[in-house]
Order: structure tokens, then sequence, then C-alpha cells
């Protein structure tokens, strides 16, 4: 079942990405990143894409505002694939071994 099947359900609540909530994310990745290689487990991730308005990029740059990225900017539906094999999710391969890196190099 595709993005574009399925009815997605925003809950309501506002969630403040700030450097608290941030610290430590890059290691948690890594982290994570490296147990999956390892136990030959798929990476599955939600890829989004938003509409990044003047205003938006505005406030990235440290202008007025927080940046706003909800249902209103989306472009597309949320697409779920393995970071690691780069495969697309499929419900067949969710308890499968991971295949590995498709170039077989490190990403990181």
């Amino acid at each position: 079942m595709t993005g574009q099947e399925r009815e997605w359900t925003a809950l309501g609540d506002r969630h403040e990405v700030n450097p608290k909530r941030l610290a430590g994310i890059e290691q948690r990745f890594e982290e994570t990143y490296a147990y999956a290689v390892k136990s030959e487990t798929h990476l599955w991730g939600v890829t989004l894409m938003h509409q990044a308005t003047d205003a938006t990029l505005d406030a990235f740059d440290g202008g007025p505002g927080a940046p706003l990225l909800d249902a209103d900017t989306l472009l597309m539906a949320p697409a779920v694939g393995c970071y690691v094999c780069e495969q697309a999710y499929d419900p067949r391969l969710r308890r499968r071994k991971c295949t590995g890196e498709p170039r077989g190099g490190s990403r990181r």
C-alpha cells in the first residue's frame, strides 16, 4: 500500500524542534545505523518532502518566526524505505534480513 492509498491522520500536537531536543540526535543515529548493519536488520525511515517557501527559508536563516512544516506544506505522500539497502518498504521485507549497502561503500 502506498502513501497515496493510505489515509494520514494528524494528532493535532505541536512539537518544537529546538537545540535541546536535537542534542545527541547524530550520535543516536550513528548507534542505530551501526546496530542495523551489524544485526542485518532494516533501518526503516519515513521521508517527507515539504515546500520551502521564502518565509520558511527566512526562518531557517535565522529570520523572524519558526519554520512551519505541516500538512499544508507537504508536496508528496510520505515514503518509507530502508536507509541501509535503499529498498522501498514492503511488508514482505519487514522481517527479512537487510541485504546491506547497495553500493558496497560506507555512507558515513
